[in-house]
C-alpha cells in the first residue's frame, strides 16, 4: 500500500461553560498504516435535551473504528470484481457497495444504541440533575418510553477509510467530508442532507437513523478505470455513479465548527482552500508540523470563530514528487485569497454602499421627519389661531346672549305679573256672580211676592166688580119696574156719574224668564160697565124711591170701594214690573259676570302660553349659554393642548435638526469611504481577471 498517514483533533468550543463537557469526539486507525487508513469524527447534539451527548459521541467514535477497521480486515475488495459490460457491472457494484457498507453501518448503529443503553442502565437518567432543565414532554419520554433514551447520547457520525484496492466514506447529520483527488482537483463527494439546516441535524439516535446515512465509496474497476459512487436520502436525488482519473490522495472529515467559522456564502470553497492550505504546509514541512499547524487552526476555531467544538480528522498520502501539484496549489490559494480579498473589498464596499443608502435613507427619514413636524406646528400654530377666532366668537355670542336673556326674565316676568292680573281679575268675576246671584234670588223672591200681592187686588177687583155689575143690574131692572109703576126720576147728570165711574183702565204687567229675557206679556182687560146703565132711563131725569136710592147708595159704596181696590192692584202692579225689571237687570248683570270668566279664561290660556313659551326660550337661551361657556372651556382647553403639543413638537425638532446636521456630515464620510473601497475592490477585480 502507498504510504498514507491519518491524524484526528478535537478541541471543545469556548461559547461553552466550564462545567459543560466537549460534545465532539475523533479518532483515527492507525497513525501509519500498512493496509488501510481510517478517520472518525462525531459531533454530539448541544441540546439540552441531548445532555449525554459527549458519551454517545465517544462511543460512536469508538464502536465505528472497531467495526471499521474489522471491515477493512474481512473485506481486501469492494465490491468482487466483475466482467459484465458496464452498465450491468455498475449497478452490481452500486448494490454490492450498498449491501456491504450498509450491514457495516446497521452493525455500528445496533452496537453504538446496546452501549448508550448499558450505560443509562449503570446511569439511570431519572437520577441525572440535567433531566430537570428539559422541557417537560421530552422528560416524560425519558421516564416512560426506554427505547427513546437512546436520544440524550445524540450524535452525528462521520468516517472515511483509504485502502489499497478501494475507498469510502459514511456520514449521518452535518460536517463536510473534503477530497483531494492525485489528479489535483477537489470535490465533496458524500451527497449533502437536505434535512441538516441551521441547527436541524439528523442523528444516529434517530428511530429510523439507517435510512438518515448517505454513502460515497470508489476502486479501481477491472478496466484499469476508477469508478466512484454516492447515494443519499431516498428522495432527494443525489444518488450518482461517475468514472474519475484518480483517486484520492488526501481525504479531510469535519464537523461543523469548521465550516461555521468561513462565511455561509460560498463555504465549500472557503473549506476547501482551509484544507489545500494544510497540504502545502504538508508538502513543505513534514506531517508532523502539519499535524500541529492543523491542531492549532482547529483550536482558534473553537476558541475565536465558531466557537463551536471542533473536530477534524483525515488521511493524507504522499506528496513526494508533487512539486508541480503543490506549486498548482499555492497558485490556487493566492487566486482564492485574492478573490476573498476581493470579494472581502467588493463586499466592503457594498456594506459601505449599503451602509451610505441606509444613511441616506436615515438622512431622508429624518429629512422627512423634521418636515413633517414643521408641517404639523403650522398646522397646530394654525389650529391654534382658529381655536382663538372660534373662543373670541363664543365669548361675543356669550354677550349678545345674555342681553337676550335679561330681556326674556323682563317679558316673562311681565307675562307672569299679567297672568296675575287675570287670575285676580277672575277672582273677583266669581265674587261678583255669587253676589248677583244671591241678589237674583232675593230680587225673584220680592218679585214673586209682589205678583202674589198683585194677583190677589185683582182677584179682589174682579169680584167687586162682579157685585156692582150685578147691583147694576138690579138697580136697572128696579128702575125698569118702577117706570112701569111709581118711578123716581134721577138726573141725568147725577145717573151718567155713576154709570162713567164703572167704567176701570186696562192693566197690563211684563213677566221675565230666568235669563231675564220677556218671552211674552199678559194684558188684563177689566169688563166695562152695563151699556144698558149708560142709556138713561128717561130724557129729563130718572125715577127714584127709597129703594132705588138704597141700591144708588150700594152702587156707590162698592164703585168706591172697586176704585180704592183699582189703586192697590195699579200699584201692585207698578211694583211687580219694578220688581220684574230689577230681576231683568241683576239677569243680565249675572249674565255679563258669567260671559266675563271665559273671556278671562281664554286670556289667561294665551297669557300661559306665552309664559309657557318665553320661559321655554329662556331656558333654551340658558342651555345656549351653558353649551357656549362648554364650549370656551373646551377651546381653552384645546388651545393649552395645543399650545403643549407645539412645545412638544418644537423640542423634538430641534434634536432633529441636529440629526439632520450630523447625518449629513456622517453622508459625506461614508460617501467618500463607499468611493475608496469601490475603487480598490475593482482594481482586485481587474488584477484577477487579468492573471485569468
Amino acid at each position: 500500500m502507498e504510504k498514507f498517514h491519518s491524524f484526528s483533533i478535537t478541541h471543545k468550543g469556548s461559547k461553552h461553560e466550564d462545567d459543560v463537557p466537549c460534545q465532539d469526539a475523533s479518532a483515527n486507525h492507525p497513525d501509519n498504516p500498512d493496509t488501510a487508513a481510517i478517520a472518525i469524527v462525531a459531533d454530539g447534539h448541544g441540546s439540552s435535551r441531548c445532555f449525554r451527548s459527549d458519551i454517545g459521541s465517544k462511543k460512536a467514535v469508538d464502536i465505528a473504528k472497531n467495526c471499521v477497521a474489522a471491515f477493512v480486515k474481512d473485506t481486501p475488495n469492494l465490491p468482487v470484481e466483475m466482467t459484465t459490460q458496464i452498465i450491468d457491472r455498475r449497478e452490481v457494484e452500486m448494490s454490492e457497495g450498498k449491501i456491504a457498507l450498509g450491514n457495516l453501518v446497521k452493525t455500528i448503529i445496533d452496537k453504538w444504541f446496546a452501549a448508550v443503553m448499558k450505560d443509562e442502565e449503570e446511569h439511570p437518567l431519572k437520577d441525572d440533575r440535567r433531566l430537570e432543565g428539559i422541557v417537560q414532554k421530552y422528560k416524560d419520554r425519558y421516564i416512560n418510553d426506554v427505547d427513546y433514551r437512546c436520544h440524550a447520547y445524540g450524535t452525528t457520525l462521520m468516517a472515511a477509510v483509504m485502502s489499497e484496492t478501494y475507498w469510502f466514506g459514511f456520514h449521518v447529520g452535518d460536517g463536510k467530508c473534503v477530497v483531494l483527488y492525485e489528479d489535483g482537483s477537489w470535490g465533496l463527494p458524500i451527497p449533502w442532507d437536505d434535512n441538516c439546516t441551521f441547527n436541524i441535524t439528523t442523528s444516529i439516535c434517530d428511530d429510523d437513523s439507517l435510512s438518515g446515512f448517505r454513502y460515497w465509496f470508489g476502486f479501481n474497476n477491472a478496466n484499469g478505470a476508477y469508478t466512484e459512487y454516492g447515494y443519499g436520502v431516498n428522495g432527494q436525488g443525489k444518488d450518482y455513479v461517475r468514472e474519475i482519473k484518480s483517486r484520492p490522495l488526501a481525504i479531510f472529515i469535519g464537523s461543523d465548527g469548521v465550516e461555521d467559522s468561513y462565511p455561509r456564502v460560498d463555504n465549500d470553497k472557503y473549506v476547501i482552500n482551509f484544507y489545500r492550505n494544510r497540504i502545502v504546509s504538508l508538502a513543505q514541512s513534514g506531517f508532523n508540523t502539519f499535524n500541529e499547524e492543523i491542531s492549532g487552526l482547529a483550536k482558534r476555531f473553537a476558541d475565536r470563530e465558531s466557537t463551536d467544538d471542533v473536530s477534524i480528522a483525515g488521511i493524507v498520502g504522499d506528496f513526494a514528487g508533487k512539486s508541480e501539484m503543490i506549486a498548482k496549489m499555492k497558485q490556487e490559494s493566492e487566486v482564492h485569497e485574492k478573490g476573498v480579498l476581493a470579494s472581502v473589498k467588493r463586499r466592503d464596499a457594498d456594506e459601505k454602499k449599503d451602509a451610505f443608502n441606509a444613511v441616506q435613507k436615515r438622512t431622508d427619514a429624518v429629512a422627512a421627519n423634521q418636515r413633517q413636524l414643521e408641517n404639523r406646528i403650522a398646522t397646530v400654530e394654525s389650529e391654534l389661531t382658529s381655536l382663538d377666532s372660534k373662543k373670541r366668537s363664543y365669548e361675543s355670542a356669550l354677550s349678545e346672549s345674555g342681553a337676550e336673556i335679561a330681556a326674556s326674565d323682563r317679558y316673562m316676568m311681565d307675562c307672569q305679573s299679567k297672568l296675575i292680573g287675570l287670575e285676580r281679575d277672575k277672582s273677583e268675576c266669581a265674587r261678583n256672580e255669587q253676589i248677583i246671584s244671591a241678589k237674583i234670588i232675593i230680587a225673584d223672591d220680592d218679585y214673586r211676592k209682589s205678583k202674589k200681592i198683585f194677583e190677589s187686588a185683582e182677584k179682589e177687583y174682579t169680584k167687586k166688580e162682579d157685585s156692582l155689575r150685578k147691583k147694576q143690574d138690579a138697580y136697572n131692572k128696579y128702575l125698569h119696574k118702577l117706570s112701569t109703576g111709581k118711578p123716581q126720576v134721577l138726573a141725568v147728570e147725577q145717573f151718567h156719574k155713576i154709570v162713567t165711574q164703572t167704567t176701570i183702565t186696562a192693566v197690563t204687567y211684563d213677566t221675565y224668564d230666568a235669563t231675564g229675557k220677556i218671552p211674552n206679556q199678559i194684558t188684563i182687560q177689566l169688563p166695562p160697565a152695563n151699556p144698558a146703565a149708560q142709556t138713561p132711563a128717561t130724557a129729563s131725569g130718572v125715577i127714584t124711591d127709597a129703594k132705588s136710592a138704597g141700591l144708588k147708595h150700594e152702587i156707590e159704596k162698592i164703585n168706591a170701594e172697586l176704585q180704592a181696590i183699582q189703586a192697590q192692584t195699579v200699584a201692585a202692579r207698578q211694583n211687580a214690573e219694578a220688581k220684574n225689571r230689577e230681576l231683568a237687570t241683576l239677569r243680565q248683570q249675572l249674565f255679563d259676570a258669567q260671559q266675563r270668566p271665559r273671556q278671562l279664561e281664554s286670556e289667561i290660556k294665551r297669557a300661559t302660553q306665552d309664559l309657557r313659551t318665553v320661559e321655554i326660550q329662556n331656558r333654551n337661551q340658558r342651555d345656549a349659554v351653558r353649551q357656549v361657556h362648554n364650549n370656551i372651556a373646551e377651546t381653552e382647553s384645546n388651545i393649552r393642548a395645543k399650545k403643549t403639543e407645539i412645545d412638544k413638537l418644537k423640542g423634538e425638532l430641534e434634536p432633529l435638526k441636529e440629526q439632520s446636521r450630523k447625518q449629513t456630515d456622517t453622508l459625506s464620510i461614508i460617501k467618500a469611504a463607499w468611493e475608496k473601497a469601490e475603487a480598490e475592490a475593482k482594481a482586485l477585480e481587474a488584477s484577477i481577471q487579468d492573471n485569468k
